[in-house]
């Protein structure tokens, strides 16, 4: 049997679960929302630091596929623009051949 303690003091074990449980009812309530529980940064020391750098280029890597997906995007909406431009000005031209060449026929029929 240990020593006596007096009536109301804990162990440093009991006030460490107590603490642990505090927490974990925190946890469960939602009162930690926003933390990155259980991330590798979390772990702290050279492994942590390591785990999140593999952190951040996986992001960064992630980052620049989106970008260059929606650029590739972009550049074929673009040509198709142009593709549509190009489209629409010939049929002014027709129309306008068209509209002379109706001229033509109303000054010969006068």
């Amino acid at each position: 049997m240990g020593p006596k303690r007096a009536k109301g003091t804990l162990s440093k074990r009991s006030r460490q679960q107590r603490r642990l449980a505090s927490e974990a009812s925190e946890d469960d309530e939602g009162s930690n929302r926003g933390r990155s529980a259980g991330s590798i940064r979390d772990a702290g020391g050279r492994i942590g630091e390591a785990g999140a750098a593999r952190e951040n280029v996986y992001f960064r890597k992630m980052d620049n596929e989106l970008i260059n997906k929606l650029k590739e995007r972009r550049l074929k909406e673009i040509q198709e623009r142009k593709d549509e431009i190009k489209q629409h000005e010939k049929a002014i031209a027709d129309a306008k051949r068209e509209l002379e060449e109706l001229e033509k026929n109303l000054e010969a029929d006068e």
